[in-house]
């Protein structure tokens, strides 16, 4: 049946087609694995000082970064020699490159508690509010009386004073100021904020927990929705970061910075707990999370510790962001 033969060698020539085409794509897909290199496209615009918005992410296949090596052995080694002095009980160190996305850390999934950390996401909050009421920032809210037991550190709110909702944000973060914590959370309600823990699929500390419950690396989440403008408007994503860049608490990040690095512009924020601890075991944590803008090389440092003085754990942060500005900005 002379007809079969065209049929065959076509059938051949199909399967033939097939199979290079399939060792093309394994070979294509090995070879972008191996880079293991994360794919990021932001949008070129200097208009904003403090974000760079994201257009698309492909985070690839390898979660950690042979670049990175050398710092998490150096922060691991540094971490363990705080221990070893009674420094510190614990700390964790979460180091992210803004612009690439790769990323090290050294007990970065650890738990703590958040404490004055939360307040950032109430912040964002507040500002999603914003995002579908342009004047909900100058609505006016009155303190009647504080809930606070600590006397703060910081002018406080005068007692039948109204405060519009944008002071109020601005003491929250620059002052961590807990009466305008209150106030904010009163006015918008605590499922706005469960809303936000939910949508950036992070898990909600219970209210006014003092439990373990936020690691550096998913803490780091806040930060990149902001600095990515993802989840806010660009504009309330700017806002938001200035916010951060001019919070009062200096003593962490910010003062760990080498001499030569003194003028950088750090968008961060705190956070302090004590426990009442009749073992003497861990007394307090101190955290301090925050974006350092190096130019053309901004990077966000989580680092969360938990010892017995609050200046052992302040110098411990120090070092530690010290030891990741030296050695990132070395390479």
């Amino acid at each position: 049946m002379p007809f079969r033969a065209p049929r065959i060698l076509t059938t051949i020539g199909y399967v033939l087609t097939l199979l290079i085409g399939l060792c093309i794509g394994w070979l294509l897909k090995g070879d972008t694995q191996t880079s293991g290199a994360a794919t990021i496209i932001r949008e070129p615009d200097g208009k904003y000082r403090f974000i760079s918005p994201l257009i698309g992410f492909n985070p690839g296949e390898k979660e950690e970064f042979e670049e990175y090596f050398e710092l998490e052995h150096i922060l691991k080694d540094a971490i363990d020699l705080l221990k070893q002095e009674k420094k510190i009980h614990s700390a964790s160190v979460y180091f992210r490159d803004m612009e690439s996305g790769r990323w090290t850390g050294v007990n970065e999934d650890e738990l703590y508690s958040p404490a004055s950390l939360y307040k950032v996401a109430l912040m964002i909050a507040v500002l999603k509010a914003s995002e579908k009421d342009p004047l909900f920032l100058e609505e006016k809210l009155v303190f009647t009386n504080s809930r606070n037991a600590e006397t703060p550190d910081h002018p406080p709110l005068i007692k039948g004073k109204a405060y519009s909702v944008r002071e109020l944000l601005d003491r929250l973060i620059t002052l961590s100021d807990n009466d305008a914590k209150n106030l904010l959370r009163d006015r918008i309600g605590l499922e706005a904020v469960s809303t936000v823990f939910n949508d950036l699929r992070l898990a909600e500390p219970k209210l006014e927990e003092t439990g373990d419950s936020m690691s550096a690396r998913t803490y780091s989440r806040f930060f990149r929705t902001l600095y990515n403008a993802t989840y806010l408007s660009r504009e309330l994503s700017e806002q938001a970061l200035t916010l951060l860049s001019q919070v009062t608490f200096k003593s962490g990040i910010l003062n760990g910075l080498p001499p030569e690095a003194q003028g950088l512009t750090v968008a961060h924020k705190f956070g302090y707990r004590v426990f009442p601890d009749p073992l003497d075991v861990v007394r307090e944590e101190l955290h301090d999370c925050g974006i350092v803008y190096v130019p053309e090389q901004p990077y966000f440092v989580c680092i969360m510790t938990k010892g017995f003085t609050q200046t052992d754990l302040m110098d411990a942060i120090q070092l530690l962001s010290r030891t990741v500005y030296r050695e990132v900005t070395s390479k």
